[in-house]
């Protein structure tokens, strides 16, 4: 269990035979307790539950309102289901979204591992420390 402050996921990685009991266990008590304005979502090996008034694309949002994130464009990478509000609201704002292993809905395209993304990172930094441009937006 993890405690996000506007959050609590379920994490069964290290035990991911537990993902059928703890999904039913969790629906089962979000029936009897039918709080409003509280979500489960479903994401890659964590169950969160969370209010239905947030997400990580309403936190981006927010973000791009102020400095240092001000009038530039957003770029990001995700992997997961909490991802795809952030891939929606990125066209609005002139942004580009990624996804890792797999092509994710409204990402503009995807990196096939970790080691992909980290690699790429590590050439935006050798770039940035060449002088070849400022590399940013």
């Amino acid at each position: 269990m993890e405690d996000k402050g506007t959050s609590l996921a379920v994490h069964y990685r290290l035990a991911p035979q537990a993902e059928p009991a703890l999904k039913a266990k969790i629906a089962a008590m979000f029936d009897q307790i039918a709080v409003p304005d509280l979500e489960v979502m479903y994401g890659k090996a964590v169950i969160e539950i969370k209010s239905s008034h947030f997400s990580k694309g309403t936190a981006v949002r927010e973000l791009m309102k102020s400095p240092p994130f001000l009038g530039r464009k957003p770029i990001f990478v995700g992997d997961d289901t909490t991802d795809l509000s952030v891939f929606k609201i990125l066209p609005p704002l002139g942004g580009t979204g990624f996804s890792v292993e797999r092509p994710l809905p409204g990402a503009d395209g995807f990196f096939s591992s970790p080691h992909e993304v980290r690699s790429w990172l590590a050439g935006l930094c050798r770039h940035e420390g060449r002088g070849e441009g400022s590399g940013r937006q």
